[in-house]
């Protein structure tokens, strides 16, 4: 069964600058799936994510044209069935991109097997073809992780090879970060962290911008999520100039 609902028009691929179409959601939004999880051979989403992370059952990812959706591998076929039959009756339109937006009929689905005991959801961006100019960050390499102490210690641990990660520094220390939390050939998931007591400077603004061209100039594209309570994140995906082109829905 297929995981994508029909799209409206083919697929374009990405751009080499790093960029897509802007009237493409349909086409990041699988870009998104693809880079947020590991998969088996037939499509389906493995029982655990690196760094033991559970996976949902199901993920849908509701862009203006359509849907797409990735499922568990152990997720029943009767149960894929209902879901994609749920989907199909979505309409389409701008309303896929508010929140709140159903998933009861997704959560009754799931429920069949098992209780839903976790949900996440939330905006999805891309970025403006133009970035904005912002001031200056620092890519961490291992030659210099000692910049992340005191305030980002944490983050050392995903200092490795040639991982892309952009902090800004203040009186010689790392104090906000933007790293790819997720990568595959051809977009890059954001990872983004602020110290207490620095939050609200602009200070992660500069490390997103730097990370997302970065992103771009290897050819990939960068992506930005979050979560609808996140409202901080929120604030600074609009400081960013983010264009959102989906919302997601994760259930387990």
């Amino acid at each position: 069964m297929r995981d994508d609902v029909p799209q409206t028009r083919p697929a374009q691929t990405p751009l080499c600058d790093g960029t897509t179409a802007p009237d493409e959601p349909l086409l990041l939004a699988q870009l998104h799936a693809d880079a947020l999880f590991t998969y088996d051979s037939q499509r389906r989403i493995h029982l655990q994510q690196p760094a033991g992370r559970p996976a949902p059952r199901c993920f849908l990812a509701r862009t203006p044209q359509g849907i797409v959706w990735r499922h568990r591998c152990d997720l029943d076929e009767a149960i894929v069935r209902l879901v994609q039959t749920a989907i199909e009756s979505e309409p389409v339109g701008d309303e896929q991109l508010h929140s709140p937006h159903g998933a009861q009929p997704y959560e009754a689905a799931l429920a069949i097997s098992g209780p839903v005991t976790y949900r996440r959801a939330g905006p999805v961006f891309a970025f403006p073809r133009d970035l904005p100019q912002t001031g200056t960050a620092v890519r961490i390499t291992p030659a210099n992780a000692d910049l992340l102490h005191p305030h980002l210690d944490d983050w050392r641990e995903d200092v490795l090879g040639d991982a892309l990660l952009f902090a800004s520094v203040v009186d010689g220390c790392a104090v906000s970060i933007c790293m790819s939390s997720r990568s595959t050939q051809a977009a890059d998931e954001a990872g983004v962290g602020t110290a207490t007591g620095f939050r609200g400077r602009g200070l992660a603004r500069t490390a997103v911008l730097a990370w997302a061209q970065a992103v771009r100039d290897r050819g990939r594209i960068p992506l930005y999520s979050t979560t609808w309570d996140n409202t901080a994140s929120q604030a600074l995906a609009r400081s960013l100039g983010l264009i959102r082109f989906a919302a997601d829905l994760a259930l387990g």
